[in-house]
Formats: structure tokens, sequence, C-alpha cells
């Protein structure tokens, strides 16, 4: 895994619509798909959630999360799939600008006005990239 983004892995989180993110607590495992936003300078994928639930548990455990965005498609003989696997620290963003800045990036690229206000108990969390790998593979279609 390289720490630099390609521009296979730049288009992955552009054209992405979801990403779904590893948590672990010892050997207790915890998934979590959730809409996303990107700042490309700072390597930084950012998501908004809700408090509730077992993530902030997971989170306090063992802040070191992977995640992933698959992307497929088809041409007239093939499935094309392609995917990003990136790996970072998982932090909940508290100062307010940052959050500003977040919620713009998951807005602009989820194409959602997201009203804080509507969540129960809204949280913004931010993964700043140490890894990230580009897999893009194809498979036959059936009768071809």
């Amino acid at each position: 895994m390289s720490n630099s983004l390609d521009s296979a892995a730049i288009e992955i989180l552009q054209q992405g619509d979801y990403t779904t993110l590893a948590l672990i607590d010892g050997n207790e495992p915890y998934i979590l798909t959730l809409y996303y936003g990107f700042n490309r300078e700072e390597m930084t994928v950012f998501y908004c959630t809700e408090k509730r639930g077992m993530k902030l548990d997971y989170l306090r455990s063992n802040p070191y999360t992977c995640g992933t965005i698959i992307l497929k498609g088809c041409d007239n003989n093939a499935f094309l799939y392609r995917s990003l696997v990136y790996k970072g620290i998982l932090e909940v963003i508290h100062d307010t600008k940052e959050q500003a800045k977040a919620l713009k990036a998951i807005e602009k690229h989820s194409g959602f006005d997201i009203e804080l206000s509507r969540l129960r108990d809204p949280m913004l969390m931010k993964l700043i990239m140490e890894e990230s790998s580009v897999r893009e593979w194809e498979s036959n279609r059936p009768g071809s």
C-alpha cells in the first residue's frame, strides 16, 4: 500500500457513492457504511453519522481503521470492478470550523443537503489516509 494517491484512487474517491469502514475491538469486528466527502490536498476522508450505536466504543478501543470504496461497471463482454482500500486513524471532529469543512465536503460529494439539526445526536469524523491501494479486475459475463 502507498501513502500517495494515484489517478485511479482519486477517480474512485470522486465516483464512489459510499464507503465501508472496518473497526475492531479486540477480536470483535464492526462495519460502518457511510456517505463521505474527500479533501484531496489533505488526503482526508470525512464522514457524518449519529453517535448512537457501538461505533464510539470501537473507535475508543482502536482508532486505526480500514475503509473501502467499490465501483462496478460493465462493457459488452465483462463486468468491471475497481476498489480502493485505505487505512488511517479515524477521529471524531470537535472543532466547529473543521466540522463545517467536513460537512461541506460530504454535501458536495454526496449531493445531499445535510441538516445536522434533523439528525439525532450527529457526529462528524475524519480519517487522514496513511495507506491506500487500488485493485482492478474484470470477469466475463456468463455466456460470453
